[in-house]
């Protein structure tokens, strides 16, 4: 502890240290002012300037003699504080003090603490205004052709705004065309046309439709229509009508007589070919006769003659000879009348255009025979006029193929045929 004692006044005094339990005295050498000042504050003595004295008379024994007192450093006071260096976010102010009151000498220790001191201000958040990241990737395009759209988008996060902050300027989705050329159009078919006009009438035969690759045409690289234009389909399979035909004649069959005048006959078929599926069968006949002549007959020759017979026969050849020159001038005028009557018409059968022309031909002709010789077709006896007509008559009304046959006599009374021949 220290005290001053002796002085006129509390303040004042020769200073005195407590030690071991006694009070003594403090040399004055090499006390200054210094040592006062600090002796002064240790006495709770609050004064800007100290000043010291020595005062003699002490009995007290001398507790500091020679004494170098340190002076430690004192803080003077703060400066005023600093502008706050902003206005939101946490901004600071400053104030400073010097180690100054006293300063430290004669190795006293420096001030503790710091000299200077920040205060925050300001601490509220400032406003943040947003920002743009980069773009992102463009999408896939909308559509593969025909001017398709692909976008792309951007987040205002560089920074977010915050805090009343502005927001991002511009948009966030980005659109563009994209695969600008014309899509392919794959080609498809139109409707079948109707099934046009069979091949055949009969027998089976293919009739046909069409369609085409235009519902719509294939363009700009597009698929071309798959199957075919064209579809066939059978038609008519029924059987055709087949026409009955002549074979060809038979060998002539032996005469029917031994001796004299006779007929012969030959046969043909309707098998070339025969008709079917409801053909029609041949026309005209499947016989034909001629006369044929075997020789004298014997038995006529030797036998007697009679008185009555002989005078008989010639009355009856001369009435046979006239008969046959009748019907051979008949014959004649029907044939006219006919070919006069009738014309020559075309006929169908089975479908198809024939014309069948039905030929009557009488023909007379001299003979260089008598007739008791064997005569051919179509000769007459003994007449010295030649005629030949030749008429045409329907089928309806002459049958076909008939062998008209004449019986008629020269003057020996033979028998010879006139055969009239339809073709």
């Amino acid at each position: 502890d220290l005290r001053l004692v002796g002085g006129n006044n509390p303040e004042e005094g020769r200073l005195e240290i407590y030690h071991n339990s006694q009070w003594g005295t403090v040399c004055d050498d090499h006390f200054n002012t210094s040592d006062a000042v600090v002796a002064c504050r240790q006495l709770g003595k609050r004064i800007s300037t100290s000043t010291f004295y020595t005062a003699g008379g002490g009995t007290d024994p001398i507790w500091l003699d020679d004494m170098g007192c340190d002076v430690d450093g004192i803080w003077g006071s703060w400066n005023i504080w600093s502008v706050c260096n902003a206005t939101c976010g946490g901004g600071m102010k400053k104030r400073t003090r010097n180690c100054n009151n006293p300063c430290p000498s004669d190795g006293g220790s420096t001030c503790l603490g710091i000299a200077d001191e920040t205060l925050l201000f300001a601490e509220s958040n400032c406003p943040v205004n947003g920002d743009w990241s980069d773009w992102l990737v463009w999408s896939v395009c909308s559509s593969s052709c025909g001017s398709g759209i692909r976008k792309r988008t951007r987040l205002c996060d560089n920074p977010t705004p915050s805090y009343d902050g502005r927001l991002c300027n511009g948009n966030t989705l980005d659109l563009d065309s994209c695969n600008t050329h014309e899509c392919p159009v794959d080609g498809d078919w139109s409707g079948w046309s109707f099934w046009n006009t069979c091949s055949a009438t009969c027998n089976g035969g293919i009739q046909d439709r069409n369609r085409k690759c235009d519902d719509p045409q294939p363009s700009n690289g597009g698929i071309s229509c798959k199957g075919t234009p064209i579809e066939s389909r059978p038609c008519l399979i029924l059987d055709c009508e087949i026409v009955g035909q002549w074979g060809t004649w038979q060998e002539w069959e032996v005469c029917n007589t031994t001796c004299g005048n006779g007929t012969q006959q030959r046969l043909r078929k309707c098998d070339s070919p025969s008709p079917y599926f409801n053909g029609s069968e041949c026309m005209g006949l499947d016989i034909d006769i001629q006369p044929c002549y075997q020789g004298i007959c014997l038995d006529i020759q030797i036998q007697p003659k009679e008185d009555i017979p002989n005078l008989v026969s010639p009355v009856i050849l001369g009435i046979v000879a006239a008969v046959c020159i009748v019907v051979t001038a008949v014959i004649t005028c029907i044939a006219l009348f006919v070919f006069r009557k009738f014309r020559p018409e075309e006929r169908m059968i089975n479908g198809s255009n024939t014309e069948n022309l039905l030929e009557l031909r009488v023909t007379s002709q001299q003979n260089d025979y008598d007739c008791d010789e064997p005569n051919d077709l179509y000769d007459t006896c003994n007449d010295e006029s030649i005629v030949s007509v030749n008429t045409q008559i329907a089928a309806d009304n002459i049958e076909t193929g008939a062998n008209a046959k004449i019986p008629c006599n020269d003057d020996s009374g033979d028998e010879v045929y006139e055969n009239l021949k339809i073709a």
